[in-house]
């Protein structure tokens, strides 16, 4: 099914980029766009396309993986925090 007809694109070059390698792995419809070779033109498929992206990362993170960014923010989320002490120094 054609997704973006300003390129053709279809539902299975969206998928087959987002089961992209995780460090290669489109995270929005910008990236997609990139990774397939071409640009949104009037913008009126972003919307799917990021709901199609949400749907492949859904079933590709039931398992954490370590080199998903998703992961990876959440994991360091707590020990990238500058203590409050270190501020007060400055």
């Amino acid at each position: 099914m054609i997704i973006c007809s300003c390129n053709a694109l279809t539902r299975a070059q969206i998928l087959e980029a987002a089961a992209s390698e995780p460090p290669h792995a489109p995270r929005s419809p910008a990236q997609t766009y990139r990774c397939l070779g071409c640009a949104p033109d009037c913008g009126r498929c972003l919307v799917t396309v990021r709901r199609i992206l949400g749907e492949a990362r859904a079933g590709a993170c039931a398992v954490s993986c370590p080199a998903c960014p998703g992961h990876a923010a959440a994991e360091t989320e707590d020990s990238d925090a500058v203590p409050a002490f270190a501020i007060a120094a400055e």
